[in-house]
């Protein structure tokens, strides 16, 4: 991209594409840190004591993990009736 494209395009354009160029590096930085704990899976498996070890059993990244949530409770879905319907 030259520079005189950067100058044509509006704010919210470049924000959309800088904003994409983080999400690639993101995923190239998860990429790179998966590879690793394959490589460390495929050291381990001869020595482990389970009979069958997992690459999440070496590590677990946080991207993996589940997103909790709190629960809505009786009262708060009452209340959201209240208010939306």
């Amino acid at each position: 991209m030259d520079l005189s494209d950067v100058y044509d395009m509006e704010p919210d354009e470049i924000g959309l594409i800088v904003k994409e160029w983080a999400a690639q590096r993101e995923e190239a930085h998860r990429d790179s840190w998966e590879r690793a704990r394959f490589v460390a899976h495929c050291v381990l498996t001869p020595y482990s004591k389970k009979k069958r070890l997992q690459p999440t059993d070496i590590v677990r990244f946080s991207w993996e993990e589940p997103e909790r949530g709190k629960k809505a409770t009786s009262k708060d879905i009452e209340r959201m009736k209240r208010k939306y319907v």
